[in-house]
């Protein structure tokens, strides 16, 4: 599990569409990102705000709908939460 992970939750994916994002988020170049609904089905660390939550994921193709998946959730200032996929994520 990811230890900078401000919540980890087991959850579906509802909806998701592409979004065109600003040259830098966080300080990572990228110009391509999802826009995630996620239904949270269980909270492993920390406390969800809601039973449905809005993600952001950078990644260069659909998030699947069928299955529950795992997300390493990062709160960002703007209420949404950032995917955190790999410990490269991790602000050191």
């Amino acid at each position: 599990m990811i230890s900078c992970a401000d919540i980890v939750i087991v959850g579906r994916v509802t909806d998701q569409s592409y979004a065109e994002l600003p040259a830098s988020l966080n300080g990572i170049n990228v110009d391509v990102s999802w826009t995630l609904h996620v239904k949270v089905k269980t909270v492993l660390k920390g406390v969800a705000p809601d039973h449905k939550i809005t993600v952001i994921v950078t990644a260069n193709a659909r998030v699947r709908q069928d299955r529950d998946l795992l997300f390493n959730l990062k709160r960002l200032e703007n209420g949404r939460y950032a995917w955190e996929q790999s410990e490269s994520d991790c602000e050191r």
